[in-house]
This record gives C-alpha cells, sequence and structure tokens, in this order.
C-alpha cells in the first residue's frame, strides 16, 4: 500500500501539501498498523464514502424532483412529460386539468385526482406534471411516491417510533403526488396518517395530485372521509384510446426510440392492440429487440406472429388484407369482404 501511493500520488500530494505549508520540501509515507482494525474509529473507509458522496449527488442531480430525507420516494422519470403525452379525446380534460394544475400548483383543481384502467396513461401525466411543475417553479419540493411507498414509510416509522417526525416530514413539501391509492384499502391506519398530512397540506396551499382505478366514490375500502377529501378538487378519468390516438402514441414511442416504423405495420399494431398503452410500448419493443438481435424486418406478417405468441390471437385485423383483395371482383364483394372483415351491417357501409 505505502509503495503504491507513493508511486501514483506522491507529486500531488507534495504539491497540495506545500500550499499548505511551503517550507515543507519532502514527504514520506506511513501506513498505520491498525488501519485494518474496524473499531479505530480514526480509519475512514474511502470507498464507502466515495459511494455514499456518489449516490447522493446523482439524488441530487436527477431531474424533476426534490428529495427530502426520510421520504420513500420515487425518482420521476424525466421522460414523462406533457409535451410528449399524446392528447385525445379520451383523455383530452385530464391533459387540461394538469396543465392548469402545472401554471398555478396548489390553487387550480387541488386535489387532482385521475383514475383509469391500467396501461392509460396515468403514471405518465402524474409525473409529467411532477417535472413540469419542478421546472417551472424551481423553488417547490415536488415529491411523487406510490401507495405501496408510502406504506412501507408508515410501516417503518412505526418501528422506529417516528410517526410524528414521518408526518412532519410529508407535511413540509410542496408537491405530494400518490399513484394508485386503491392499494391503501384495508390499512386503516395507514389511511389515517395520510388523513392528516393531506389536510395540512391543503389547508397551506400545496398541490395534492393522487390516482386510483376508480373514481373516490368507488373506493369503498377507503375511509369516507378520505374518500370526500379526495373529491375536494377536479375528478378526470383516462378512457381507452381510439385508433387514431393509439396510432399516435406507437409513432411517438417509435419516434423516441430513434425506431423507423411502417406506417401500415404501426396502424395494424393500433387496431389490434386496443385497451392498453404499456401492452403497445410492449410489443414495440420487441420488434425493436427482434430486428436489432436477429435482423426481422417490422412487416405485418412478422408482427402477427409475434402478437399470436403473445396470444392475441382473436381476429388479427390487417393479417390477411392482401390475399382478401386478391379474391375480391366485384363491388359487390368488397361490401360482403368490409361487412364479414369488420363485422359491421352492409347498410352502415353504404
Amino acid at each position: 500500500m505505502r509503495d503504491n501511493l507513493a508511486h501514483k500520488f506522491f507529486d500531488e500530494i507534495l504539491s497540495a501539501s506545500k500550499k499548505i505549508m511551503p517550507t515543507i520540501t519532502a514527504i514520506d509515507f506511513c501506513v498505520d498498523k491498525n488501519i485494518d482494525n474496524p473499531s479505530n474509529g480514526n480509519v475512514m473507509d474511502c470507498a464507502m464514502e466515495y459511494k455514499e458522496i456518489t449516490a447522493k449527488k446523482k439524488k441530487e442531480e436527477t431531474p424533476g424532483t426534490e428529495m427530502v430525507e426520510g421520504i420513500n420516494s420515487r425518482i420521476i422519470n424525466s421522460k414523462y412529460r406533457l409535451e410528449n403525452f399524446i392528447v385525445g379525446p379520451s383523455n383530452q380534460l385530464v391533459h387540461a386539468a394538469a396543465e392548469a394544475v402545472v401554471r398555478r400548483p396548489g390553487s387550480a383543481y387541488n386535489p387532482l385526482f385521475v383514475y383509469g384502467d391500467v396501461g392509460l396513461g396515468k403514471t405518465h401525466i402524474l409525473q409529467a406534471v411532477g417535472n413540469a411543475i419542478k421546472e417551472r417553479h424551481k423553488d417547490k419540493k415536488v415529491i411523487y411516491t406510490t401507495a405501496d411507498r408510502f406504506l412501507s414509510d408508515y410501516i417503518e416509522s412505526v418501528k422506529k417510533r417516528t410517526v410524528d417526525r414521518m408526518k412532519e416530514k410529508y407535511q413540509a413539501i410542496d408537491v405530494l403526488i400518490i399513484d394508485d391509492v386503491q392499494f391503501l384499502a384495508g390499512k386503516d391506519a395507514t389511511q389515517t396518517v395520510l388523513y392528516n398530512i393531506f389536510n395540512t397540506l391543503y389547508e397551506n396551499n400545496k398541490q395534492i395530485i393522487l390516482s386510483g382505478d376508480k373514481p373516490p366514490k368507488e373506493l369503498t375500502a377507503l375511509e369516507p372521509r378520505l374518500q370526500s377529501r379526495f373529491e375536494w378538487g377536479i375528478i378526470v378519468d383516462i378512457g381507452i384510446p381510439d385508433f387514431e390516438t393509439r396510432l399516435a402514441i406507437l409513432q411517438e414511442k417509435a419516434r423516441a426510440r430513434e425506431f423507423i416504423l411502417p406506417q401500415e405495420v404501426a396502424e395494424f399494431i393500433a387496431y389490434n392492440l386496443g385497451a392498453n398503452v404499456r401492452e403497445i410500448e410492449g410489443v414495440l419493443n420487441q420488434i425493436i429487440a427482434e430486428y436489432e438481435l436477429h435482423n426481422i424486418p417490422p412487416t405485418i406478417d412478422n408482427v402477427a406472429r409475434r402478437l399470436n405468441k403473445l396470444s392475441i390471437t382473436d381476429s388479427l385485423i390487417g393479417n390477411s388484407t392482401k390475399k382478401m383483395a386478391a379474391s375480391i371482383k366485384t363491388y359487390e364483394e368488397l361490401i360482403d369482404a368490409v361487412s364479414s372483415h369488420f363485422g359491421i351491417e352492409k347498410r352502415s357501409i353504404l
């Protein structure tokens, strides 16, 4: 160790020492014989110290969130932004409400409660609002967490007998975002703590943003007083996106991945994957992986096989379009084919 230090850092240490004491002309290295003794309080674990400093610096530099010691928050993902949230008929209201909250946090639509089925964009809009508020109001402390993590915070504080301290930390923030509050069902003590935190934040005009799989009135496993408070602001839902919105979402995600997806393939995917945006993104990820790893091009036939493997097998729309088109000879046959394929009456087509 001594020789290694002398070889690598002699000049640097001598130069630094001279800045403090110019009369120094030479230095020597001595190794403390107790350096490996864990009980030696004067020994610093440099590796651990560096790791802790690096981790702390990384947290501080992470865009879009304010870290608060003692709160089990999640890092807000910087890829979630209002600018790349695709707006359609199913989510226009939630997007407009989110923009209003960003402009005037704590005074416009407080609390903001977003509900909808899994995979429709609730997490995206919540984290996008967190990022936008942090960028626009740099002095705000923004915390994004999930109901599960909030529950973990409470359980840990009970173990350490620091429940009051936990409440104080949450009550000191400016924007509280909690995802999936339905998972607090049946956790009466945790709900009581959230009720107290909610009251303090609301009374001090701090912004509260929540999400759930149902509107507050239907979250019957939550305490009525908590349900009531969730209804104080605005309640907006995210519905199932229509074809055009699904197509735009898919194209935006492909663009973000710098992947060229043929228009007919994008339309084929958008037609056949309707209810879940995460499912659309998952299929896109697999298409990209197949192309990059196995050089399998994104054609309709290849994508259809992938959807079949994922058990999405019920009447894939568009998979046999070319074969069908080749067999159609007359106008009447075209009407029959369209009616049969899409399950609509002929008179609706005409």
